[in-house]
Order: structure tokens, then C-alpha cells, then sequence
């Protein structure tokens, strides 16, 4: 299979050493900076332009990678559906609700997938904690802590960088949008102008409520999902792989895989895309996906 890559930036590089161990990727046509050019002797199956308008009218090509800055999403994965070719975009997808409703009937119309990754819907860890959750009664509340030192970025706000994630994993997981919401920001004694915190809480159609503390503005790195519900509390860790923590009477899975080391969240995300590609899939459900979380944080934006 032929794989379209535009960005070679620290996540595009992730995104090119994963596809480089796919046995069925034979070649990558890769779009980056110059002095990001990697070595032709020791990546054989490359092909490196500078110039990303030539990747998305390479017509061998079964699916393009967008890993760029988040402001050049649009503008590439509208290029690349109207030449049909089908794509996988990081989040966040746009930057803009009128440009991802623009990309999503673009998609619709043209019958050509287009999929976003939000990244931690794709964790063993968080797959294995929506098990649990759909087994553990009703949902109570939601808790989630996403923060780090940095990374400062001129390019994206921390709302649509670090709240994208949160509102992602919040919607998935209970299949609604967010009826009310309250966003404020943080003392978080950081003197660097980027560096922001915000406490974000959401209530739901069906009254459950969340509340998300997130932000580059912190000295510790932490990602975590805990979801409270009648039977017990499940914690999703973004740093810890392969399982969620359950803190339940109940024990709902001797499933051996469960305990053994699994693909990391990035690899499932390829390898979900290319599965798609395999079988001519045309919808993806992180494109709907897309449109409530952008919608939210359009909203929060305006507050």
C-alpha cells in the first residue's frame, strides 16, 4: 500500500517511523522542510518532496497523513478529497467550526474518507476502560487532567490544542454533546505568556457532568480519564499502556490479551485508517466526531 505524509514535525516523524514497521506500507511519499530530509540509504521506500501540492496529486497514493500545523489542515485535506484521495488528519482537525463542517460535506459528497485522530480514543487503555464503563451501571461523573510544562505554541490556542482531547474522550464516551458548559482560566503562577490552565465544565443532555482541568502551564505531565459510576471508577492513564484501572467490586474481564503489552494508540490509529482503505470505506466516526468537539470549542471560544 502507498501512503501519502505531509509533516515531518516531532508527531509527523512519530507518524513515519510507525508506517516504516507496517509490512504492508511499501512506500511513503513524504511532504517536509528541507533540512527535515531524511537519509535516502537508510529509508529506501521514501520519496521526499518540499513541496506538499505534489503528495496530494501523486494518484498512486491510497491515503494521505496530515500531520502539519493545525492552520494548514483545511487547506491540505481539501485539496487532497478533491483529488479522492482519502485522508487521516491530527488533531485538531481544523481550527474553525465553518472549516470542518466545509471538509465534513466535502467528505459526504464526494464519498472520500476522511478521519481525525484523537489520539487517546485509539489507547488499549481507553478501549479497555469504555468495557468496563458499559458494564459498571450507570455513569455519575467524569474527571479529567490533562497538563504538562509546554509545549508553547504560537500556531494554536491551548483550548483547541489540550481541550480537544478532553471534549473528544467526553463526547465519544457518552455519545452526546455537552447542553452547558463554563470555561475559566487558571492562576497557574507561570510567568511565560503561553503557558495557560483551564478548569472546563460540561453538563450533558442526559445531566451527567464533567470536569476538565488542562493546559501547558503545569510542572507535572499527567493525562488522565476517570469516569465514577454505580458500580465502581475506572481511570484511563494517557501515559500507561495496555490497561485502565478499575476500581470495582466487580471483575470484568480474564481475558489474557488484556494483561499483555499492546499496540501503542498511534499504530492503532494507522492501522484503523488503512483498514478503512482496505476495505473502500467511505465514513469514519471521528469525522462526526469532529463536528461536536470543534462545535464546542467554537462555543467555548466565543465566552
Amino acid at each position: 500500500m502507498k501512503i501519502g505524509l505531509i509533516g515531518l514535525g516531532r508527531w509527523g516523524k512519530n507518524y513515519l517511523d510507525t508506517l516504516l514497521n507496517i509490512p504492508s506500507v511499501e512506500f511513503v511519499h513524504v511532504a517536509g522542510r528541507p533540512e527535515q530530509k531524511p537519509d535516502a540509504q537508510e529509508f529506501p521506500g521514501i520519496r521526499f518532496t518540499e513541496n506538499w501540492l505534489e503528495v496530494c496529486h501523486d494518484t498512486s497514493l491510497s491515503g494521505v497523513i496530515v500531520a502539519t500545523p493545525p492552520q494548514t489542515h483545511y487547506e491540505i485535506a481539501k485539496l487532497a478529497i478533491q483529488q479522492k484521495i482519502p485522508v487521516l488528519v491530527e488533531k485538531p482537525f481544523t481550527l474553525c467550526r465553518d472549516q470542518t463542517h466545509a471538509l465534513y460535506k466535502l467528505s459526504q459528497d464526494s464519498g472520500v474518507l476522511c478521519m481525525v485522530n484523537y489520539i487517546h480514543l485509539f489507547s488499549p487503555a481507553y478501549q479497555d476502560l469504555k468495557l468496563g464503563v458499559s458494564r459498571a451501571g450507570e455513569i455519575r461523573r467524569i474527571f479529567s487532567e490533562g497538563f504538562s510544562s509546554g509545549p508553547y505554541r504560537k500556531d494554536v490556542s491551548v483550548l483547541w490544542d489540550w481541550g480537544a482531547h478532553d471534549l473528544a474522550m467526553c463526547i465519544d464516551l457518552l455519545n452526546e454533546s455537552p447542553e452547558f458548559m463554563k470555561i475559566s482560566e487558571l492562576d497557574n503562577g507561570n510567568e511565560t505568556p503561553l503557558a495557560k490552565l483551564f478548569l472546563l465544565n460540561l453538563t450533558f443532555p442526559s445531566k451527567i457532568k464533567s470536569r476538565s482541568v488542562f493546559g501547558n502551564a503545569s510542572e507535572f505531565k499527567r493525562r488522565d480519564f476517570c469516569v465514577v459510576c454505580d458500580d465502581g471508577c475506572f481511570v484511563y492513564d494517557g501515559f500507561s499502556s495496555g490497561l485502565s484501572k478499575q476500581f470495582s467490586p466487580r471483575v470484568f474481564s480474564y481475558d489474557s490479551q488484556r494483561f499483555k503489552v499492546q499496540q501503542t494508540p498511534l499504530e492503532r490509529a494507522i492501522l484503523e485508517f488503512l483498514e478503512y482503505l482496505k476495505l473502500g470505506r467511505r465514513v469514519h466516526y471521528t469525522l462526526n466526531l469532529a463536528i461536536k468537539v470543534n462545535g464546542a470549542l467554537s462555543k467555548l471560544e466565543s465566552v
